[in-house]
């Protein structure tokens, strides 16, 4: 079995370095060729509401992922903290490859190889002592923020604040990323005690944006960090899993 994966894009707008990754991604002659493609969340910076707009403004993309099921390839698409209310236009839009196309809404996938129990999520599931995270979180999974982004919110206000949105981010990942050690150490920790609590093999996820390949005896943990950092993608193929440069692919 062949699997790609990635996550953590953070696609702003058409042709940014976000977008021309996905797009070298979705054509590189490995995922091409996989069984399974997986993004595993956060593959847009500001994705919120069944909005069709997305779907116009990133159809060339959408475009790319109806032709890999079209070929047979099983792909996941999950929700990230950026990217969410989302689970209805993918799934009209993907509605003739539903066998196909697996959209996962706030949840873990576990997948088998063999006798390799392997788990996938977005990844801040795992951060369940970041109390200020998790309201964070239940508040903007609301209901209420649902029907903002569906029914109320303009379209165009949308995207001018994930514009502001971003540029502050960028101000605040230059600060994150000096943290690289200590955000790895948290994100080993916390795959330690899920591998202790849901006895799995391998645990993948993103969320961090620290790349990771973490090895006990008994135990794999892996996180491709950054997509736009680390210009690379996780790679599986049967009971090997490495981490591929984007170039190379």
């Amino acid at each position: 079995m062949k699997i790609s994966i990635t996550s953590d894009i953070h696609i702003k707008e058409k042709g940014d370095e976000g977008y021309q990754y996905l797009f070298s991604f979705l054509k590189s002659p490995k995922i091409q060729n996989s069984d399974k493609v997986i993004l595993l969340g956060d593959i847009f910076d500001l994705m919120v509401g069944n909005r069709i707009e997305y779907i116009t403004e990133f159809e060339e993309i959408f475009q790319l992922l109806k032709k890999l099921c079209e070929k047979g390839v099983e792909v996941y698409f999950f929700e990230g903290n950026h990217d969410f209310h989302i689970d209805r236009i993918f799934k009209e839009y993907f509605s003739e490859f539903s066998n196909k196309f697996k959209f996962i809404k706030d949840d873990k996938v576990i997948i088998n190889i063999g006798k390799t129990r392997m788990r996938l999520s977005h990844g801040d599931d795992l951060e369940v002592d970041n109390l200020s995270y998790q309201r964070y979180k239940k508040v903007i999974r609301s209901q209420f923020i649902k029907l903002l982004a569906d029914k109320v919110v303009p379209y165009r206000f949308v995207r001018a604040i994930g514009v502001k949105a971003s540029k502050k981010s960028r101000k605040r990942n230059n600060k994150y990323f000096n943290q690289e050690d200590k955000i790895k150490e948290k994100f080993r920790n916390y795959a330690l005690k899920v591998q202790e609590e849901e006895n799995i093999d391998v645990l993948i996820c993103g969320h961090s944006h620290v790349q990771d390949f973490f090895i006990t005896d008994n135990f794999k943990y892996i996180n491709n960090g950054y997509a736009q950092k680390t210009n690379s993608f996780i790679y599986i193929n049967n009971q090997n899993i490495e981490f591929i440069s984007l170039q190379e692919s």
